[in-house]
């Protein structure tokens, strides 16, 4: 786990959660004791996660709770919504009339960006294992794929390409397995141009 995350120890693991502020920090403006909200606890800055009674949060990562959803519903929220929100919004800028494809569809991020994708007026397709289907067809998938019985062909499409010099595969450094610990720091420190691969064997 500290290789994984700057944490210091010991720590209180637990990101998501929902509460009442019971006191607040020196400087922080728009929030007061007793106001209800969600977000994420600073368990990688000060190691003081949400799987305890009491927490820490910077106000960066804290807002007030939607007022139609209970603690429970709030506190499944932060990450999975935000990362959703990310993706759709802030990257894609997803808008009416779109298509969109959203794997793992039933997850828990796939099932606030299938609600959110419908919302932002796009035309969504799930793949979700067979029982899931008529689940994310209530979220409002228009059309849900098997993924265990339906076939994907991009694998086989970016084999061509990769075999015609269409596409080329960059690989920014590689480690032993014996170093998993190492590449996860080494991506930790930085954005890497391409991947990094954990080698087996050598060739």
């Amino acid at each position: 786990m500290r290789q994984m995350a700057p944490l210091k120890f010991p720590a209180t693991p637990g990101g998501d959660f929902s509460g009442v502020v019971t006191e607040i920090g020196e400087g922080v403006s728009g929030f007061k004791k007793g106001d209800e909200v969600y977000g994420q606890a600073n368990v990688t800055r000060s190691g003081s996660g949400s799987f305890a009674e009491f927490a820490s949060a910077d106000v960066n990562t804290t807002a007030h709770k939607p007022k139609n959803a209970n603690h429970v519903e709030a506190a499944a929220l932060p990450l999975t919504g935000v990362s959703a929100w990310q993706a759709l919004v802030d990257h894609l800028g997803l808008s009416r009339g779109e298509k969109i494809l959203i794997h793992g569809g039933a997850g828990g991020i796939g099932t606030i960006a299938i609600q959110l994708a419908k919302y932002l007026g796009a035309y969504v397709v799930a793949t979700v294992s067979a029982k899931d289907i008529p689940y994310v067809k209530e979220l409002g998938t228009d059309e849900a794929i098997d993924y265990k019985n339906q076939s994907f062909e991009e694998l086989s499409k970016l084999a061509e390409l990769v075999d015609k010099r269409a596409i080329k595969v960059h690989i920014e450094k590689t480690f032993p397995l014996e170093q998993a610990g190492e590449a996860l720091m080494y991506l930790q420190n930085g954005h890497p141009r391409g991947k990094v691969v954990l080698k087996i064997r050598e060739d």
